[in-house]
Order: structure tokens, then sequence, then C-alpha cells
């Protein structure tokens, strides 16, 4: 009887991982493709002015490209759509390959054509929401789907 319990359990978990994996995946999908910045806040003005009129985000495969007057930074990305607020951590390394992973929120909105992604700089903790006031850390990105040319 223990085993068949103990059997029981390990499946039930299983298939909650492989549910996760397929929300994973899904999302994944959604957020695939091309996005302009319409809006940038964060404590310089002056990078949010560039981020609004030069930069695009691209995403794919859990990759996530910053493109910003034709100059591109690629970075990891991962997500956890199950969480509330949904959680966006990027993933960034540098020439060592050290590991630093920047804690954001993200949400898809107005049928998957606005995505809002919020981030602080401090390493350790994660924003609750996308409000932003001058004097925060980290900042919040408003981005819309660009539309695929014919």
């Amino acid at each position: 009887m223990r085993w068949q319990i103990v059997i029981f359990v390990v499946a039930g978990a299983a298939a909650g991982v492989g549910a996760q994996d397929d929300l994973v995946k899904k999302e994944l999908k959604k957020l695939e493709g091309t996005w302009k910045v319409v809006d940038s806040l964060g404590p310089d003005e002056k990078v949010n002015q560039i981020m609004k009129e030069k930069a695009k985000f691209t995403f794919s495969a859990g990759k996530m490209k910053v493109t910003i007057s034709g100059q591109d930074s690629e970075t990891k990305f991962q997500i956890d759509p199950s969480k509330d607020p949904k959680h966006f951590d990027v993933i960034q390394e540098d020439e060592k390959k050290e590991k630093r992973v920047v804690l954001g929120i993200y949400a898809l909105e107005d049928n998957d054509s606005r995505l809002l992604i919020r981030s602080y700089n401090d390493l350790k903790m994660r924003p609750s929401d996308f409000t932003y006031k001058a004097g925060d850390m980290g900042g919040v990105v408003v981005l819309e789907r660009e539309k695929k040319k014919k």
C-alpha cells in the first residue's frame, strides 16, 4: 500500500511538471516575434527616450534580443506564467560565464499585442506590480507587437 501511495504522489508531481512545461511553452509561443518600445520608464530620461525612439525586442526560443540603432544585444530569459504576477527573469552572463539573474515580472495585454516588463536592478528583489515612480530601481518597458509585413 505504501508503494502505491509513493507511486501516486510521484506520478502526480510528474503530471504537474508536464502541465507547467506546457504552460511555459504556450506562453513562450505568445512572446515570439519582434516588439517595438512604446514606453520606457526608468531613472535615466535619456535612456528612456532612446528606448522609445530606437529600440526593438525580439523573443525566440528562450532568448531575448534587444536592438538599438542597429546594435544587437542578446541574452537568455525564463518565465513562469503560473505566478501572479507572471515572472520574467533575464539571465545575463559575463565573459567569465558567471551568471546574473535580474528578477522581473511581465504581463500580456490587448490580445497579446502589448507586453509589460518590470524589473529591479536589485538581484534579490522581484517587483510586485507595474507601477513606477521617480527614484525606483529598474524600470518598466511597454512593448507593442510589430505588425508582420506582407
